[in-house]
């Protein structure tokens, strides 16, 4: 029970009717909250939070979710994505460390931003609430557009915020 993942609505693929595997936050602090209501928004299944270690685990639930410590965590690779809810200078080295253990990282975006089709988002991305993102935008590998952002083809890197 512990590791029924919450959502709001099913969550599928476009027209090919594929299951999206439920997402890991990582992070449990109150940015993986807002990460958390987007993917909840938009239709993604949560699985819970990680943390990296210990004494970054504050309580055992967040929003009614379990907290994982990343070392004793009782998923596998195969059966979640993970999106990094981390703003802090730690947020690389966890990141990499989840990918080097074979996680592979999702995009999340909030319902109420306006990205173009013509707009690339690698994984990891997270597009907030109010962004709006234009044709010819590049994004790398675990990006954040936070709240009201306004991207007009740019090219970011991975993990600007």
């Amino acid at each position: 029970a512990a590791l029924r993942a919450r959502r709001r609505e099913p969550a599928v693929d476009g027209q090919r009717r594929m299951i999206v595997r439920p997402l890991l936050i990582l992070g449990a602090g109150t940015f993986a909250v807002e990460l958390l209501e987007a993917a909840e928004l938009s239709g993604r299944a949560v699985a819970g939070f990680v943390v990296s270690a210990p004494e970054y685990r504050t309580a055992t639930q967040l929003e009614g979710l379990p907290v994982f410590v990343a070392d004793d965590l009782p998923l596998g690779t195969s059966g979640v994505e993970c999106v990094a809810g981390i703003v802090s200078t730690r947020r690389r080295v966890f990141v990499e460390a989840m990918e080097a253990r074979g996680f592979t990282f999702a995009v999340v975006r909030h319902p109420s931003a306006v990205v173009s089709p013509r707009a690339v988002a690698a994984p990891g991305v997270f597009i907030g609430a109010g962004v709006i993102v234009s044709a010819s935008t590049r994004l790398g590998p675990h990006v954040i557009l936070n709240r009201g952002s306004d991207r007009k083809s740019t090219r970011l890197n991975s993990s600007h915020t």
